[in-house]
């Protein structure tokens, strides 16, 4: 059984490369708003293929024992 934490705005899930092209858009959507705050993005960031490397290596700090593979949707 997974556990998914949930607010009334959130819902905290397990990473899933599945999730690559909602991430990307919320990035993109969310990008001159973030920008100022945030560090410089590397090559790609914004793409759908950014995002699932992303989860990739979310999920292999996972299985290496050295982070928590979750993104909140």
């Amino acid at each position: 059984m997974t556990h998914e934490p949930t607010t009334e705005r959130l819902i905290l899930r397990r990473s899933d490369e599945d999730l690559a092209a909602s991430l990307a858009d919320y990035e993109q959507r969310n990008r001159a708003h973030l920008d100022p705050w945030g560090p410089p993005a590397p090559a790609g960031f914004f793409s759908v293929e950014g995002q699932r490397q992303r989860l990739q290596q979310s999920e292999q700090a996972e299985a290496a024992g050295t982070g928590r593979a979750r993104v909140g949707t």
